[in-house]
């Protein structure tokens, strides 16, 4: 899309040498990595952004890392949520043991973009 297409020729304007590196290792559902005392989930879940989103868990802290997963549908002639697919990925997120609030963890107040992602997946926009 041409927003996309914009920000790629942004970020690589004096540098347009791209190459693609496959990635060592791949997984299908989900999966586990010890990084030594602390365990990270990573899990596909999918959503209205990116039918390839994943979630990551640190079990230990308890902190679930939600990534492009809550985005709207942007590559729509209007940006929104399908009830079909939020609902699914509310109940995938839920099952997940995590405690802490975002505001809380960065120890900061929200800006202006985070809220609105904020708002957009609350309120189904």
């Amino acid at each position: 899309i041409e927003f996309c297409a914009k920000a790629i020729k942004e970020e690589y304007k004096n540098h347009r040498d791209i190459q693609v590196v496959l990635p060592d290792v791949t997984f299908d559902r989900r999966i586990e990595i010890d990084l030594g005392g602390v365990t990270c989930v990573v899990q596909h879940v999918g959503g209205d952004h990116a039918a390839d989103s994943v979630v990551v868990y640190v079990k230990e802290e308890k902190i679930l890392f939600l990534g492009d997963c809550i985005y709207p549908k942007m590559y729509a002639e209007k940006v929104h949520y399908t009830v079909k697919v939020i609902l699914r990925l509310l109940d995938e997120l839920d099952a997940f043991d995590a405690e802490k609030e975002y505001q809380n963890d960065v120890n900061r107040e929200l800006k202006e973009d985070e809220l609105e992602t904020i708002d957009y997946f609350v309120n189904g926009y």
